[in-house]
């Protein structure tokens, strides 16, 4: 019978805080990232209630590689790439280029009227 040694966050994921934020700039996710450090998903969600710093590398990491693709999206989208053109102006003005048009119901007559009159403009 194997005897399992408890992995402890000191021994095997302080450590390695730099290697889990370059995992995840490049695009791993955090099960991928937990499998790498040999921890049970169960016990990385335990430490990360248990430990800021790791939310901290996680969420640092996060938005580097957001802010990369956002960064691809825009060269692509510079180069003529239609669909890197429409997900952009989409998320860029929405109200605009959006599939989605939000209408307060809480209006009188004539916004709403207006409102539909914008929707049908659009189609």
């Amino acid at each position: 019978m194997a005897i399992r040694t408890r992995k402890s966050y000191k021994s095997h994921i302080k450590p390695y805080l730099a290697l889990v934020k370059s995992m995840r700039i490049d695009g791993a996710k955090e099960e991928d990232i937990a499998r790498r450090l040999d921890i049970g998903i169960s016990t990385w969600y335990k430490y990360k209630t248990e430990y800021p710093e790791l939310v901290e590398a996680l969420k640092y990491s996060k938005e580097t590689l957001v802010a990369r693709l956002e960064e691809t999206l825009f060269q692509q989208a510079l180069k003529g790439n239609t669909t890197a053109l429409i997900f952009s102006l989409k998320n860029l003005a929405p109200q605009r280029w959006g599939d989605k048009i939000n209408v307060d119901a809480n209006i009188n007559n004539k916004e709403f009227q207006e409102a539909i009159g914008r929707f049908v403009d659009k189609l």
